[in-house]
């Protein structure tokens, strides 16, 4: 990782738009969307070649400035290796197995009154 930028918004919808815009607007990679504690604040993590992550946060906090959903924004150039246990996902929470519809009495008496 040759650079780290973090931009933080109020809200997912923000965030996810910020986000988009930052990938288009620099050749960099989104580590993750981190929803931070109380107020609704999200944290865009973002990292690549050091000229594009500026590139990009400068973009996001733009994009943010003018939703009025802005609060702050930094780039680490360089972080240490032990920084990256702290940015790397967390697994994501399992998905339920798609459960078959039950049929019910009722439903199987009536589907044989009208045969």
């Amino acid at each position: 990782m040759n650079a780290l930028g973090l931009v933080e918004v109020v809200g997912f919808s923000t965030a996810v738009y910020v986000a988009d815009s930052m990938v288009k607007t620099a050749d960099i990679t989104i580590s993750r969307l981190e929803r931070t504690k109380g107020a609704g604040w999200m944290t865009i993590y973002v990292n690549g070649d050091v000229g594009a992550v500026q590139a990009a946060v400068s973009d996001g906090q733009a994009v943010a400035e003018a939703a009025g959903k802005f609060v702050t924004a930094k780039v680490i150039a360089r972080p240490t290796d032990e920084l990256g246990k702290f940015i790397t996902e967390k697994p994501a929470a399992k998905v339920a197995s798609k459960m078959e519809p039950k049929t019910t009495k009722t439903e199987s008496k009536s589907s044989k009154n009208n045969k």
